[in-house]
């Protein structure tokens, strides 16, 4: 298998990229110090570790639900008070806020919540898992990182992968 861009051997599926280049990470510290007294103390980190590679072949993410409402949920609290506090103190634009139009605008934002719901059930649903399965056809060049469908990596005829005991399989 070579690269079709750089004819380089070093070429890897997406996922192999992805998978290899991710590390967990699960430390502990402990000491004892002096501080005006005896100190004793402690700490852990956990997390996980991923290389640049391994970022560039990350797969397709599904759209979270949280992220939509917390800033639908912001833009009502803080953008629309902060819009109708503007607007009525600025006595050029000759427009005044009342307390109705601010709720009428907290609600229609609050009521955007069910429709930015469905359009992230809907791409999560539809869009994400054909994304998934062009992800799962890619395949990324080790010294090029040129990422490149299955139809176009070079096949390597005189390669010994894919022969068990002299037959090709």
């Amino acid at each position: 298998m070579k690269c079709p861009q750089c004819d380089n051997s070093d070429i890897r599926r997406l996922s192999v990229w992805y998978a290899s280049g991710l590390t967990d990470v699960d430390t502990r510290t402990r000491g004892v110090g002096f501080l005006g007294g005896l100190a004793v103390f402690g700490a852990r980190t956990r997390g996980t570790h991923q290389t640049h590679l391994s970022k560039i072949a990350r797969p397709p993410a599904k759209w979270s639900y949280w992220r939509a409402t917390f800033l639908l949920l912001i833009a009502a609290v803080v953008v629309i008070p902060t819009l109708a506090i503007f607007v009525n103190h600025v006595p050029i634009l000759r427009i005044h806020m009342g307390d109705s139009m601010v709720v009428t605008l907290f609600v229609g934002l609050l009521a955007c919540l069910p429709v930015a719901w469905t359009a992230i059930a809907l791409n999560n649903w539809f869009v994400v898992p054909k994304k998934r399965r062009a992800w799962e056809s890619k395949w990324m060049c080790g010294a090029c990182h040129a990422i490149v469908d299955e139809s176009r990596v070079i096949r390597d005829e005189t390669s010994t992968a894919g022969r068990v005991s002299g037959v090709t399989i």
